[in-house]
């Protein structure tokens, strides 16, 4: 009887120091979010390149010239080969209709080139070399884009544990407890994953002279998103 008692009393103690512990250690776990913005640090560009000539020789001949000062203009903007790739390359026969019927008109040499540049002042880098391309050389698209997020990303993760932290804040007040420190936090985001940088809109343009028109990077917001747990006091 005295052992039963016993084990009673310890069940009964135990319980308490349970239901204590459950009282004495309040959490609240809210969900921050915050965003930052950064300015594109790198810009894509598609030129497009086009020649004609009575043989299919000398069609790339001529495409071949105006390749030679593409060239330059590109080296006096100190863009390195590596930034430079070729798309696609094809000389074909040229056609007309001459009272409805086909009739050869000579050969057409297409190139298309991608160059990208890369830096803080992309969007004026982007500008001038437009302005200096020889005027065979059409510009099929400038598209505008973040690649180093580093510091945007760390600066949205701030911004969102502030957010988070305010809306505890808040939400303590409200239980009559004061906020206690962090006991766990996560980021939603798997390795960058979830944090999604908005692309600037693509600026298209098919013009005799590059110079006509202005181009905007934009740009490009990242957002973040932390979930916390505080304790309560």
């Amino acid at each position: 009887m005295n052992g039963f008692r016993a084990l009673l009393c310890t069940l009964l103690l135990c319980r308490t120091y349970f239901v204590t512990m459950y009282y004495q250690n309040f959490q609240i776990t809210v969900e921050g979010v915050g965003a930052t913005k950064q300015t594109p640090d790198r810009a894509d560009i598609v030129l497009s390149l086009s020649e004609t000539g009575a043989t299919s020789v000398d069609a790339r001949n001529a495409i071949a010239q105006t390749m030679k000062r593409l060239e330059v203009a590109l080296s006096g903007q100190k863009i390195a080969e590596n930034q430079i790739k070729t798309e696609n390359v094809s000389v074909q026969q040229d056609w007309d209709y001459v009272s409805g019927s086909r009739v050869a008109n000579g050969y057409q040499a297409r190139q298309t080139l991608s160059v990208f540049l890369s830096g803080e002042n992309v969007e004026k880098d982007a500008q001038v070399l437009l302005a200096k391309l020889p005027n065979s050389v059409s510009v099929e698209s400038t598209d505008f884009s973040l690649v180093e997020k580093k510091m945007g990303i760390d600066e949205a993760r701030k911004a969102a544990f502030e957010d988070a932290k305010k809306q505890a804040t808040q939400l303590a007040q409200l239980a009559g407890k004061k906020l206690g420190k962090v006991v766990a936090i996560s980021a939603s985001d798997d390795q960058g994953q979830m944090i999604y940088p908005v692309r600037a809109k693509s600026v298209n343009q098919v013009a005799e002279s590059a110079s006509e028109s202005k181009l905007y990077a934009g740009e490009q917001e990242q957002t973040a998103k932390l979930t916390v747990t505080f304790e309560l006091e």
